[in-house]
């Protein structure tokens, strides 16, 4: 998605997409924090720290 400058937009991250296959195959999602980051190049980034905790 692009934006002009001083835009804004918020966006739905799906939790599927935070989660990992284990060496057992098995797909995996775990609580903790995470660090998002977006730019239009990786000398220009925005971070932002998230902690989740999945239901169990």
């Amino acid at each position: 998605m692009e934006l002009r400058r001083a835009e804004s937009r918020r966006f739905l991250l799906p939790k599927q997409r935070l989660g990992f296959f284990d060496n057992e195959g098995r797909y995996r999602l775990e609580d903790g924090e995470f660090r998002i980051f977006v730019g239009g190049s990786s000398r220009k980034l925005l971070e932002q720290s998230v902690s989740l905790r999945f239901a169990r």
